[in-house]
């Protein structure tokens, strides 16, 4: 996990330098150019060669720059984050697609996506094994962040899928919720719109109803009245006031 930004999953084509003057890599580059490589650039001691990601890879990368625009400022570097699911047996772990956190709160993403649209989805297999497992994802994050008093929330991402409503039940069975394409479009077109204040906007949504432990929600205040009316005065910073 990082706390940089990766502009690499922001960029729809993946990007490789190679030295071809180097005749121990000649093989090597036959070998990119039979998976799918292709030229992108010459120069004077290499040359770059590109690659289009795949849809589900390019959906992925979607929703992980969604939400490190909107201020998560911790989330995972790349695919290969795995967290331990069970305390008797540290080699047993969940790959995560997506991890997001701030100071109140981890959110955790399951990204599917399709090229065919409206598709039936089918996730019973994905989603009954998070629930056997969630429990101790969670007991794990608690432990990399110990003294944080952290509300955890799963999601559902897809693209061009339909849910069924046995999947929905199963989501509500581990308190997940679902994101599909158009609520992903729709907070990047409010990012466009409020900026970071998105983020209190989509925390509000996924935990309506719900306290966050680390919000201190208490503001002192000055009660007064003025024309027939009672007042508050307190002071308070925007950043708190928009939660």
């Amino acid at each position: 996990m990082t706390l940089r930004r990766n502009f690499e999953k922001e960029k729809k084509i993946t990007l490789l330098s190679v030295f071809p003057k180097k005749k121990k890599n000649v093989a090597e580059i036959e070998e990119y150019t039979e998976n799918g490589w292709l030229l992108d650039k010459e120069f004077i001691n290499k040359q770059r060669f590109k690659k289009e990601k795949s849809h589900d890879i390019l959906f992925e990368d979607k929703v992980w720059s969604l939400f490190a625009s909107l201020g998560f400022k911790f989330m995972n570097l790349n695919r290969k984050l795995e967290i331990p699911y069970d305390k008797h047996n540290p080699n047993l772990t969940q790959q995560i697609d997506v991890l997001a956190k701030d100071e109140e709160s981890i959110i955790l993403l399951e990204c599917k996506s399709t090229k065919e649209k409206n598709k039936n989805g089918d996730f019973k297999k994905e989603l009954e094994a998070y629930k056997s497992k969630m429990h101790g994802i969670r007991t794990s994050l608690r432990q990399i962040f110990p003294d944080e008093k952290l509300k955890f929330q799963f999601i559902l991402a897809t693209e061009n899928y339909s849910i069924s409503h046995n999947d929905m039940e199963r989501l509500k069975g581990i308190n997940g919720i679902h994101f599909d394409d158009e609520a992903i479009s729709y907070y990047y077109e409010m990012l466009k719109q409020i900026g970071l204040a998105t983020r209190y906007q989509l925390l509000g949504g996924i935990f309506y109803g719900q306290e966050i432990p680390e919000m201190n929600n208490e503001i002192p205040a000055i009660k007064g009245k003025m024309g027939g009316h009672t007042y508050y005065s307190f002071s308070i910073e925007p950043e708190k006031l928009l939660k």
